[in-house]
């Protein structure tokens, strides 16, 4: 499952990065997406011609950041901080695509970690 959230996120971070004509592409993210954004780069570099710089930070200082005017390429955002980019006009409505979802997890019992 994680392969194929991998696999989206790179199909996703491509199609985004298709119309940038540029050599080096600034993407911006947040919180624990960057580790999935750094994993991928060497792939997607490879595949595309383009190099990545990947800058993280926290939602709010980014969204801090663009409404300053700072350019990127691609921005891995939460949904909250995206709308809130779409609706000051700092990203085209339609711009942004859904990367991943809710993963949960249960606190319920112990997993048996016995092999047999």
């Amino acid at each position: 499952m994680q392969a194929l959230r991998a696999m989206a996120a790179a199909a996703a971070l491509a199609s985004m990065a298709a119309g940038a004509s540029a050599a080096e592409l600034k993407v911006l993210t947040a919180g624990a997406f960057k580790p999935v954004v750094t994993a991928l780069a060497p792939l997607f570099e490879q595949r595309s011609g383009h190099r990545l710089v990947v800058d993280n930070d926290t939602a709010g200082a980014l969204v801090r950041r663009i409404g300053d005017g700072e350019a990127f390429d691609v921005v891995v955002l939460t949904p909250a901080a995206l709308d809130q980019l779409a609706k000051s006009g700092r990203i085209g409505a339609g711009a942004p695509q859904r990367l991943a979802g809710p993963v949960g997890g249960s606190a319920r019992g112990r997993p048996n970690l016995t092999s047999t």
